[in-house]
């Protein structure tokens, strides 16, 4: 696995009163030509009540892979002469939840070990943690909100050489402003 997101998104009022339903999404992305672990086709996401920072009584959840395609690479820049193959593709894992009210809102998780091997600045067992923040009735406003989702491809640099980054993001909320820090 060479990196994730997770997202959510507000469907609406629950099933039962005082409560929200939300699909939460988690992609992760596999270098296919790495020689690593295949793509999982289950994942254990944990779900925690920021109000007393427990498990949500049934949580965790063993979600199975939804879907998996092929991600773009952006073509090797000029200062490439002799540009490596690469094949990416995204694991897809999703499901609907009713979660109840809550003043400081939930968040939900997902942790793996061990990332791709070769990377200079980690050792070969480094695990990744993906999390999603859903906000609660202390958001001002923005309980009943989705998160923004990133669209960028994979993209190919040179060491040594300037390049540019796009760090396109979606807000599928009308009116939310996008922010980015660095």
């Amino acid at each position: 696995i060479t990196g994730g997101e997770m997202i959510y998104q507000y469907l609406g009022p629950g099933s039962a009163p005082n409560t929200k339903s939300y699909r939460i999404t988690l992609k992760l992305f596999r270098d296919n030509l790495g020689g690593g672990a295949a793509m999982p086709g289950v994942v254990r996401i944990g779900i925690f009540n920021n109000d007393n920072n427990s498990h949500i009584s049934f949580s965790p959840f063993d979600i199975s892979l939804t879907s998996t395609s092929q991600v773009p690479v952006t073509p090797p820049p000029v200062c490439m002469t002799n540009p490596p193959q690469l094949d990416y593709s995204v694991g897809v894992y999703e499901f609907v939840i009713d979660l109840p009210d809550n003043q400081n809102g939930y968040t939900a998780t997902y942790q793996t070990c061990c990332r791709i091997n070769g990377l200079a600045n980690m050792g070969n067992s480094t695990g990744s943690t993906y999390t999603c923040n859903i906000p609660g009735t202390n958001s001002l406003g923005t309980e009943n909100d989705s998160s923004p989702e990133f669209g960028v491809p994979v993209n190919v640099v040179c060491r040594n050489a300037p390049f540019t980054l796009n760090f396109a993001a979606i807000d599928p909320d009308p009116g939310d402003s996008l922010v980015y820090s660095l």
